[in-house]
């Protein structure tokens, strides 16, 4: 992937109307390539989406978890 998707689509792509395993899983690949200072603004939703995740084991939470252990004053403080 050459150009990350905006995290606004990256975000629709994660809400309840997408619950296809791989759709969600290009949307989070998307978000990795995104800096830290993106994602910090959109945090509330990214862990909103974890509710429409089928496993606890998911592609987002294991995402949402290396970037709060990577970043824990910014990121691991809030999540």
């Amino acid at each position: 992937m050459a150009q990350p998707l905006p995290i606004i689509k990256s975000l629709q792509l994660l809400s309840g109307r997408f619950l296809h395993e791989s759709i969600r899983n290009f949307a989070v690949k998307s978000l990795e390539l995104l800096p830290v200072y993106e994602i910090e603004s959109y945090l509330s939703q990214l862990i909103q989406a974890l509710k429409y995740e089928m496993n606890h084991d998911s592609a987002l939470s294991t995402y949402l978890l290396a970037i709060a252990i990577k970043n824990p004053l910014t990121l691991g403080k809030f999540l």
